[in-house]
């Protein structure tokens, strides 16, 4: 059985600064998702916990993605996240803020390992 995709809003906003803010988070979601794009393409020098650690990351980061989107992903076992209402919005941020701190070590992390493997380029 196939699920169906029906959109379940539509997002319109006239305020110049929420557009922007929300610009602004989904920027932050793809700059969290490309820790594991680089963690994967140093492979095989990527310890294998920071690899999974950086997929776990990715996949939470995309999983709120798609529920904040205005699609009714909910026959899927995804909840929405409606950001067009200031709870929706105060749900999303604070995971945006959730998704920022696990992603400081990851950082650091691949960051030390490109160090260690550039040595004193």
């Amino acid at each position: 059985t196939s699920a169906t995709v029906t959109p379940w809003r539509w997002h319109v906003s006239t305020s110049a600064s929420r557009s922007r803010a929300v610009r602004t988070s989904r920027s932050s979601d793809h700059a969290t998702i490309d820790l594991y794009k680089w963690a994967y393409k140093l492979s095989p020098a990527t310890p294998g916990e920071l690899l999974g650690d950086c997929f776990a990351l990715a996949a939470d980061v995309r999983e709120l993605d798609m529920r904040a989107s205005p699609y009714d992903l909910a026959d899927l076992g995804y909840a929405p996240v409606p950001i067009e209402t200031p709870a929706g919005r105060a749900t999303y941020v604070r995971a945006q803020a959730a998704f920022a701190e696990r992603a400081a070590p990851l950082r650091d992390r691949l960051i030390a390992l490109c160090t260690t493997l550039l040595g004193d380029v």
